[in-house]
């Protein structure tokens, strides 16, 4: 009867000066479980949580230990950790299959879109399986996970992000999903810790603000705080790289129902265009975002002409010469002509 205390007692002598695997230490915890001792079984796991001495298999004992704790929140939290775990594109192909089949959103399903778009490389890979949970459920806690899923990134990974959720927001049908969803991008915000992440909050609050303005036959207040998401992430500081991403984005946004959307989209691009060094590869790019911006209005003479000026710009910059990174803006140019 008292061999496993005495073994309880050996595993605690020989885990305090466990230091490589850790083993001595999870067998500690694990025994200390299977007497009972859940508290203390959890405390030993959550330390080597912290240290990232953790496998699958520890997390999904983690995770039962808390249910039967009765600790909800941390139970979920090391479901996502069993999640974050797999090889990304085995969960998003786990993802996709669970959504193609599902009439409800299942609770571990959250969690495992939670741990996909916190984990993966292309956090945007998701979003399809988000579109078609959404589709078939309209079940809001999709939507709210999109908040979440913008911050914590890179700038490269986000813009990725942003420039494919139209996808998922163009199944919103009805006004009151997009003031509850903008009310959570508030209070996202609150948990942002850099200026990518708050204008990456700023630019998913644009495009849901510009999809309740589509749905709203009295679209002033969505268009007007659209507006307003829009001058605040110009505003903000910019990390290496990101004003030619936050550019592109931009320019990719069709505004042709939102004319003050659109006067806007022109003057930040164009100050941008002005800033950028003369005869450089960032200016003529910008060049051609204003000119694809003034064709979809179409303004197209403004178009060509624009187009025309940074060529030979970007052309006598080189010394008269054209160059590979050249091409793609002539075929545009000749396209417009």
């Amino acid at each position: 009867l008292d061999k496993p205390k005495v073994l309880l007692a050996e595993l605690a002598r020989w885990s305090a000066a466990d230091t490589a695997d850790r083993r001595w230490q999870k067998s500690l915890a694990y025994l200390n479980a299977e007497l009972g001792k859940l508290d203390d079984a959890i405390k030993i796991l959550a330390a080597l949580e912290t240290a990232g001495e953790l496998s699958s298999a520890d997390f999904r004992a983690l995770a039962t230990w808390y249910q039967a704790t009765k600790q909800d929140a941390k139970n979920a939290q090391a479901k996502v950790a069993i999640y974050k775990t797999m090889d990304e594109y085995r969960l998003q192909q786990m993802l996709n299959q669970r959504a193609q089949s599902a009439s409800e959103v299942n609770p571990d399903d959250l969690l495992a879109l939670e741990a996909y778009f916190s984990k993966a490389s292309n956090p945007q890979g998701g979003l399809g399986a988000v579109e078609i949970y959404y589709r078939t459920t309209h079940d809001f806690r999709l939507l709210a996970g999109l908040a979440d899923a913008v911050i914590g990134h890179t700038s490269g990974q986000v813009y990725a992000f942003l420039g494919t959720v139209d996808s998922v927001l163009d199944e919103i049908q009805d006004e009151a999903t997009v003031d509850e969803l903008v009310k959570h991008v508030g209070e996202v915000r609150a948990k942002a810790k850099t200026p990518v992440d708050l204008r990456a909050l700023d630019l998913l609050e644009l495009l849901v603000e510009r999809r309740g303005a589509q749905l709203q036959n009295q679209a002033g207040p969505h268009l007007a705080a659209a507006l307003a998401a829009l001058k605040r992430a110009e505003k903000r500081e910019w990390s290496t790289g990101e004003p030619l991403m936050f550019a592109s984005l931009l320019a990719n946004l069709a505004f042709t129902e939102q004319p003050a959307l659109a006067q806007e989209q022109l003057r930040i691009i164009t100050v941008m265009h002005e800033g950028a060094e003369k005869g450089s590869l960032d200016r003529l790019q910008i060049a051609e975002w204003i000119s694809v911006i003034h064709w979809r209005h179409e303004r197209k003479e403004q178009s060509v002409d624009i187009l025309s000026a940074a060529r030979d710009e970007y052309t006598a910059s080189r010394g008269g010469k054209s160059t590979a990174e050249l091409r793609t803006h002539l075929f545009s140019l000749i396209y417009k002509l």
